[in-house]
């Protein structure tokens, strides 16, 4: 009994180990190894409960594998680039999906604005109905054009003026994916500001996956031709989890740093059908910097109706200059209103 106790054990250290060096080794190259990246944390935590098992069982083999197959399994989240620490903020983002059969209307969610005061309120599955009462809170002087279908339902309300908004365009792919990058370009800053709002197809199957990475690699050009003169913002629903290969290639090909992801327990994507009995989902809504700018906070907001939680990210500067904080056109001391805002 105990000798297969141990046979299963190892077995299963062999078989769990070669899932992590596939996934982190090939994630990148093939979709269903890429899917496995959305539940992650979960596959640590069953490598965690197989080391005890093998501690359990003392099959030494069986201990040594897993735990370099444990090693290996961190080395997603490890690897990935993340933003400056600010001092202080000055200026808020806050994305959020809010669901396209969201049914519970936008009260909750108009609450939460005004408590958190953004600058800039990035919304995917913008839902018809929510426009006007978000516009008549009085706290966003611009916003990106009402015709939510221009950019499949991605928004932006902004307390910067929006000097010039486009979808990201590439002739040579554009035939190939539907939802594009949307690029705002922005004023109140001291150097131009450059935000983008995305929303990737979510890769439930082969095509879709395809699109989604067709998005990723448009937005990683664009960006890149933007860094050498501009500050640049990344937020929105990635669909792309933080243990992706396409996730970490994003930011270390244009030198972004991510705004971090919080606790990895509490995932800004869960299923609302299991979400009475089990909170299950995977952080696939994020926030990116560019070197120039930092991170003071990045935490994750309340339910209201949507199989998303938002995300709030305070931006400053990396090296700020007092004598040049930078902060919205109209905001006398957003340091401090960022702060009371929480």
């Amino acid at each position: 009994m105990r000798k297969a106790l141990t046979v299963t054990v190892l077995a299963s250290a062999i078989l769990y180990a070669g899932m992590v060096i596939a996934v982190v080794a090939f994630s990148d190259q093939f979709w269903l190894l890429d899917l496995l990246t959305f539940a992650w944390q979960y596959v640590v935590v069953a490598g965690l409960v197989l080391l005890v098992a093998a501690s359990l069982t003392r099959a030494k083999p069986a201990v040594a594998i897993t735990l370099s197959a444990l090693l290996i399994s961190i080395y997603p989240y490890a690897a990935v680039p993340v933003a400056q620490t600010a001092a202080r903020c000055s200026f808020r983002v806050l994305t959020a999906n809010l669901f396209i059969e969201n049914t519970n209307g936008p009260d909750q969610f108009l609450e939460f604005i005004r408590n958190e005061q953004p600058d800039l309120l990035v919304l995917q599955e913008t839902l018809d109905t929510w426009q006007d009462p978000i516009r008549n809170l009085g706290l966003f002087p611009y916003e990106t054009t009402r015709d939510l279908m221009t950019y499949d339902r991605v928004k932006v309300f902004s307390r910067f003026p929006i000097l010039r908004e486009s979808m990201v365009s590439d002739p040579a792919i554009d035939e190939q994916f539907h939802k594009h990058p949307v690029r705002l370009e922005l004023g109140g800053w001291n150097r131009p500001l450059v935000l983008y709002a995305i929303h990737p197809d979510t890769p439930r199957s082969l095509q879709q996956w395809r699109e989604r990475n067709l998005h990723l690699e448009t937005l990683t050009s664009s960006v890149r031709s933007d860094l050498s003169a501009s500050d640049v913002v990344v937020a929105g629903d990635w669909n792309t989890p933080r243990a992706s290969g396409f996730y970490r290639d994003v930011l270390k090909k244009t030198g972004l740093g991510v705004a971090g992801d919080g606790d990895p327990w509490i995932t800004s994507r869960f299923s609302v059908k299991l979400y009475p009995y089990f909170y299950l989902g995977s952080t696939i809504d994020h926030v990116a910097v560019s070197a120039a700018l930092a991170v003071s906070d990045r935490r994750t907001g309340p339910m209201y109706g949507s199989n998303h939680l938002p995300v709030i990210a305070d931006i400053g500067r990396s090296a700020p200059d007092d004598a040049q904080d930078p902060r919205p056109d109209g905001a006398t001391d957003r340091s401090s209103a960022c702060a009371s805002a929480r």
